[in-house]
């Protein structure tokens, strides 16, 4: 009877993280509420089209320390003569943290200063560097570019105060992912932050009032219809960034749910997995 009273009032009362959470499915992992349709039953796979690197990253401290011996040798192994000055970041008013440079990559496109492009595909040089002279991608790819799309959010809401909900940066989540990592919202200016909240949260109003046109930005549920690719379900795709974030034992976890998951999908009646004390998943009919 709690149960329900709660979803009720969030369902009110709530915010937008609430209501997604009570109309998508979830499952709990130590403390990390993971986005079912999400992971499970999309499929990922990367183009190399460089889309995700057209406004390019921060670059936080401890990276830019490690990356800023190498620039000379990154950018002229990678980076065309004409572009190798602007190689390197700035520092945001927005965010108020380093910032990659936004360069002309081509005739047709903008995009971040460590895109190249070799052939028809757009390449970071930071990983290819990283690849080619045998080290560790990871430890000196941005935050933000490792983790792309994947979104680890602390929740904000009434369901589960406390906890951190993990999903992918689409369509449906858009009006709820502002952030790459746990700390990226508290690193704005307080004046800009306070008029993006203004201006995304009249947004949304206009649009549940029926008053602002419907585009890509919501799309419907039918996003996760995507049962017809060959691409790999995205909790394999993203299974060495899951890895280097949340660690080996978690990722096990991850893929102990997903098993049973794509093993009982057929059957609409079920709510709770193998062990119910260890994962249980959430479905609603709202």
């Amino acid at each position: 009877m709690y149960d329900m009273k709660r979803r009720l009032r969030a369902e009110v009362w709530g915010t937008d993280m609430d209501r997604y959470v009570l109309r998508h499915p979830m499952v709990e992992i130590d403390g990390v509420l993971i986005d079912v349709e999400a992971f499970f039953k999309t499929r990922s796979g990367c183009d190399k089209c460089g889309k995700c690197c057209t406004f390019g990253t921060s670059m936080p401290k401890e990276t830019a320390e490690k990356l800023q011996q190498h620039l000379p040798e990154i950018a002229e192994r990678y980076i065309p003569p004409e572009r190798r000055p602007q190689v390197g970041w700035h520092f945001s008013n927005t965010w108020n943290i380093n910032y990659t440079n936004i360069v002309k990559i081509d005739s047709r496109r903008k995009g971040c200063c460590f895109l190249y492009k070799s052939g028809d595909q757009y390449l970071c040089s930071i990983y290819s560097w990283a690849l080619e002279t045998q080290r560790d991608p990871f430890e000196y790819w941005p935050f933000e570019c490792i983790m792309y799309p994947i979104a680890i959010i602390p929740y904000k809401g009434i369901l589960h105060d406390g906890k951190t909900l993990l999903t992918l940066r689409m369509p449906q989540t858009w009006h709820i992912v502002d952030i790459y990592g746990p700390t990226r919202s508290l690193q704005r200016s307080v004046v800009r932050r306070l008029a993006y909240e203004l201006k995304n949260g009249l947004l949304r109003r206009l649009h549940r009032l029926g008053l602002f046109s419907k585009s890509n930005r919501f799309a419907s549920d039918c996003y996760f219809q995507n049962s017809g690719y060959t691409k790999p379900l995205s909790y394999v795709y993203f299974s060495k960034h899951i890895r280097w974030y949340f660690g080996d034992e978690f990722y096990e976890k991850m893929c102990e749910v997903a098993q049973h998951y794509l093993d009982q999908e057929s059957k609409e009646s079920v709510s709770v997995y193998t062990n119910p004390k260890k994962y249980q998943i959430e479905r609603c009919s709202s």
